[in-house]
């Protein structure tokens, strides 16, 4: 494949991935948090404010924090993609497990806490970890139909003889 093809490729997922690859992290980011916050209050009502939230401010600022990891997630899954083959949905979800722990050591967030007691403590690791998992996993499924493959050479169509009229 000629090289223009590949950087096509790569410059295609990259471009999906810092797109979308924020917003939706941010929305599962929110979302966990929710989730979490409902479990240990029992208050339903405080998941829709933190949702609100979320949707106005979280998701225009996502682009602050989340496309480091976006561009990192992109930049294996495209790379991968044009060099070698279209990677599958299980080779995205280690890219985006390993960024997420990349990003959750990056923080300063230690996945082995000495002192940890409860597994609260291991909320917001889980919750990076998730995040990017989740975020990595749809952007490449978006940017896995945005790849096209040169077709395989093929050999002319077979005409059939026609009977005499």
């Amino acid at each position: 494949m000629p090289l223009g093809q590949r950087l096509t490729i790569l410059l295609k997922v990259l471009g999906v991935f810092l797109l979308m690859g924020p917003p939706v992290g941010a929305l599962m980011f929110f979302a966990g948090m929710g989730v979490y916050g409902a479990s240990q209050t029992g208050d339903i009502a405080g998941v829709w404010w933190l949702s609100l939230f979320g949707l106005i401010y979280g998701v225009p600022l996502s682009y602050l924090i989340g496309i480091t990891p976006a561009a990192a997630a992109g930049f294996i899954l495209g790379a991968t993609a044009a060099l070698q083959r279209v990677p599958g949905h299980l080779f995205s979800t280690a890219t985006g497990f390993f960024v997420g722990l990349c990003l959750a050591y990056a923080g300063g967030t230690p996945t082995a806490l000495p002192n940890a007691e409860t597994a609260s403590d291991y909320v917001p690791t889980v919750l990076l970890v998730a995040t990017c998992l989740v975020a990595t996993v749809l952007c490449w499924a978006v940017a896995r139909c945005t790849i096209r493959r040169p077709p395989a050479p093929s050999s002319p169509p077979i005409e059939l003889a026609r009977p005499p009229a």
